[in-house]
């Protein structure tokens, strides 16, 4: 909630929010109440389904532009290391 609270403090507004499909990312997604429904995606599930390209799908996921004077909100869980991604 925390989280959520101090978005709406500071006046980001958050027009997508992507989480993993685990329950506690969506549960802590809810939490946040950023107001968009919540689009859980197998791109974000870390060691479910393509771990071998889950860097770069969520790379992909960053790379996309939010909604003109939006922000896109990822909710997953630690374990996100791309060595060969890295810039």
């Amino acid at each position: 909630e925390l989280i959520g609270d101090a978005f709406d403090t500071l006046r980001i507004s958050v027009g997508r929010v992507l989480s993993s499909e685990f329950c506690r990312n969506v549960e802590t997604a809810e939490l946040m109440d950023f107001g968009p429904p919540i689009e859980e995606l197998p791109e974000l599930t870390y060691f479910v389904y393509d771990e071998p390209n889950r860097c770069a799908n969520t790379y992909a996921l960053l790379e996309e532009t939010p909604v003109a004077g939006t922000n896109t909100a990822l909710i997953g869980q630690s374990g996100f290391v791309c060595p060969t991604l890295s810039a």
